[in-house]
């Protein structure tokens, strides 16, 4: 790392922490690696801070943005960057003042923010660093168990249950936080995220052809014509009545898992990378993390999964004085899942194969001329084999139930 963008993490560390009140602040690099990181450089601090002869030790992350691309006007980074910015400056803190005053817990599933910093080219975001506490990925290879869709969902049921109460009591409120963030419409991402969702659905088409399965070329044909104008409904909020501020980037790289006895079942859970976070229907984050995430093996509990979700959010709701079936009816939650499911059947098959690979690049960059994703997906898989029989079983089961 050079000395010069050292100086510069200490100088934005010094800055978020002046409410520490620190008398010596020592600044050090320790070397970790927590995986993932497109769109984003992180790097990781350990601050050591002394105050009174007492020493306070800090594990931190300072996320920033990548200069190449801001360069891209026809993406609209700075936005994308913007928006997660928000989520952790205005939208995290006021959902905590609006808890804090109802005399409830603190919402626990995202990382504790120190400050964020906006610089000339620059979008940086100080967070605690959760690896020392044991908090890590799922391995990205295997798709998301029951214990932890389950404890993933309750995270979502919460932080959406805080949007539709302060809806109810504080509108205006609401409507301002709504605001703050670009829908992937507004950013262009959408673009280049439907070019690559319709090249995987072409690369699937193609194995099917092989295969000479008609019924299932059929419906992944319908799905790929359809699925432009059903997205865009969807990220526009078209015929939604029932609105959140949802994460908008369910998949498993977005999820850290902490496990009381180092491995097995989770505890606790907490979400990451906002950058794509906006206003919308939280059945989208619903449906987008189970089909993501799951193989057909978790989508044979399906009803499982949704009734885990919608008691959680009932539970949270009551708790901060709201009626969870004038707030959010479950009718319409399990109505509005058959029209959010194709999305995430659609957007399923990148992420198997991301999954999939032997190798990821996930700093890769993406060239403004191209319409899509694909540097992230290049290079051999590791397990063809294994690929279709995931999307097989998932595509098989979304057939049989009527969601494609």
């Amino acid at each position: 790392m050079e000395d010069e963008f050292k100086n510069k993490v200490i100088k934005w560390v010094k800055k978020v922490l002046k409410n520490e009140h620190f008398e010596t602040i020592d600044v050090t690099f320790p070397n970790y690696d927590l995986g993932g990181g497109f769109g984003s450089e992180m790097t990781f601090v350990e601050v050591s801070g002394e105050k009174s002869g007492h020493t306070k030790i800090l594990n931190l992350i300072v996320k920033k943005s990548i200069e190449s691309l801001l360069q891209f006007d026809n993406i609209n980074f700075n936005d994308v960057y913007l928006n997660e910015l928000n989520i952790y400056s205005k939208v995290v803190p006021y959902f905590q003042k609006f808890l804090e005053k109802k005399k409830l817990k603190p919402f626990p599933n995202i990382p504790h923010c120190y400050g964020t910093i906006i610089e000339p080219n620059e979008y940086v975001i100080i967070l605690e660093n959760l690896k020392p506490k044991g908090f890590k990925l799922n391995d990205i290879r295997n798709p998301l168990d029951l214990s932890h869709s389950k404890l993933a969902l309750e995270a979502y049921a919460k932080w959406h249950a805080l949007s539709f109460a302060l809806r109810e009591e504080e509108p205006t409120v609401f409507e301002e936080l709504g605001k703050c963030n670009k829908t992937m419409l507004e950013t262009k991402v959408f673009d280049i995220f439907n070019g690559t969702i319709q090249n995987e659905l072409d690369f699937v088409i193609n194995i099917y052809e092989e295969k000479n399965k008609t019924i299932m070329i059929e419906k992944l044909k319908l799905l790929k014509k359809n699925y432009v104008d059903l997205a865009t409904e969807i990220l526009s909020n078209k015929n939604e009545d029932y609105l959140v501020i949802k994460h908008g980037d369910t998949w498993n790289n977005n999820l850290l898992f902490h496990y009381e006895d180092g491995q097995g079942n989770p505890d606790e859970v907490v979400i990451v990378d906002w950058q794509i976070s906006s206003l919308g229907s939280p059945v989208c984050d619903v449906a987008c993390y189970i089909f993501y995430g799951s193989s057909s093996q978790e989508l044979e509990h399906l009803g499982e999964l949704l009734d885990c979700y919608y008691d959680t959010l009932s539970i949270e709701l009551r708790a901060l004085g709201n009626e969870p079936e004038k707030c959010f009816p479950k009718k319409y939650f399990l109505e509005s899942f058959r029209k959010y499911a194709p999305v995430g059947i659609a957007g399923m098959p990148m992420l198997a194969k991301m999954s999939n690979k032997k190798t990821h690049n996930y700093n890769a960059t993406v060239d403004p001329n191209e319409k899509d994703f694909s540097k992230l997906l290049d290079g051999e898989m590791r397990d063809p084999e294994e690929y279709f029989n995931r999307i097989n079983g998932i595509l098989e089961y979304c057939i049989e139930h009527g969601f494609l």
